[in-house]
């Protein structure tokens, strides 16, 4: 038995022992509109109406599925639409129409990231920068160690 069950059913417990609901609530920590949906659960389930149902909740379903994901994909093989580089809002112009209604560009960078896609673009080089030449004077170099190993 689970934790989440065995407190379930000392609300219940508790209940078909004469308490009321907010005194089993002061107990047990459970909010009174909680208490009342467990009473519930009881009601039409029994045991099995109670304990931890998360891991059978399969969350919400993704906006693009597996096919909607495959075009993505694909179309970021390619250059973007105005030729520059994909980004959020230039991947939500496209899931919208592929949609049919309006996709917020966080969603759409998230499908970017869900898909490993990163901007790979060159590290800038500042204007002032020195050539190989020079930046080799200002290199460290340590001397050699001793024979004493300091």
């Amino acid at each position: 038995m689970t934790g989440i069950r065995r407190s379930h059913l000392q609300v219940i417990w508790l209940l078909l022992g004469g308490l009321a609901t907010t005194e089993v609530g002061q107990v047990t920590g459970f909010t009174v509109r909680w208490i009342e949906k467990l009473i519930h659960r009881w009601n039409a389930e029994g045991l099995a109406g109670l304990g931890d149902r998360r891991r059978g909740n399969p969350g919400k379903r993704p906006l693009l599925d597996a096919a909607g994901q495959a075009a993505l994909a694909a179309l970021l093989e390619g250059p973007a639409p105005d030729g520059g580089l994909w980004n959020g809002r230039k991947v939500a112009e496209w899931m919208s129409g592929y949609l049919g209604h309006r996709v917020d560009p966080k969603l759409a960078l998230a499908y970017l990231h869900r898909l490993d896609f990163t901007l790979q673009r060159p590290r800038p080089r500042h204007a002032k920068a020195a050539d190989a030449a020079s930046g080799a004077d200002f290199k460290n170099v340590w001397p050699a160690p001793s024979a004493r190993g300091f």
